[in-house]
């Protein structure tokens, strides 16, 4: 997508570099249930991560999913994903059961912020700037 295009009516902006990130995108399998949704790489959309900022959404911290008008974040973005999923595989029946209470992933998901940073850190992996 060109930065300078009008953004999808509905994405999910993630960090492309985090091996987490990365597996759990591919493992919900969301472009099977939702065909029109654009999967973006945080890193290769700076002039978004930019106004994601300035809206009081830092990308570091949480990504982002938009549907339509409606924008989530953090535990409420996992769990809506885990809605939209239709698990064909074990492993993705797994992870929509682990992931489909926002109330449980509430307190998780500071957690899973924090291993996303020691595992860029450990690689050698910068924040997205």
């Amino acid at each position: 997508m060109d930065e300078s295009a009008p953004l999808p009516a509905d994405f999910l902006i993630y960090d492309g570099d985090c091996p987490i990130c990365q597996r759990y995108v591919a493992m919900t399998a969301l472009r099977r249930a939702h065909p029109g949704i654009e999967l973006l790489d945080a890193r290769k959309h700076p002039g978004l991560v930019s106004t994601l900022r300035q809206e009081g959404i830092e990308i570091n911290d949480t990504y982002m999913l938009q549907l339509g008008d409606e924008r989530l974040t953090g535990a409420a973005a996992m769990a809506r994903i885990s809605f939209l999923m239709k698990p064909q595989t074990p492993i993705e029946q797994i992870i929509r059961r682990l992931t489909r209470s926002e109330r449980i992933l509430k307190p998780v998901y500071p957690w899973l912020v924090r291993v996303r940073k020691a595992l860029l850190w450990l690689s050698g992996r910068d924040q997205i700037h």
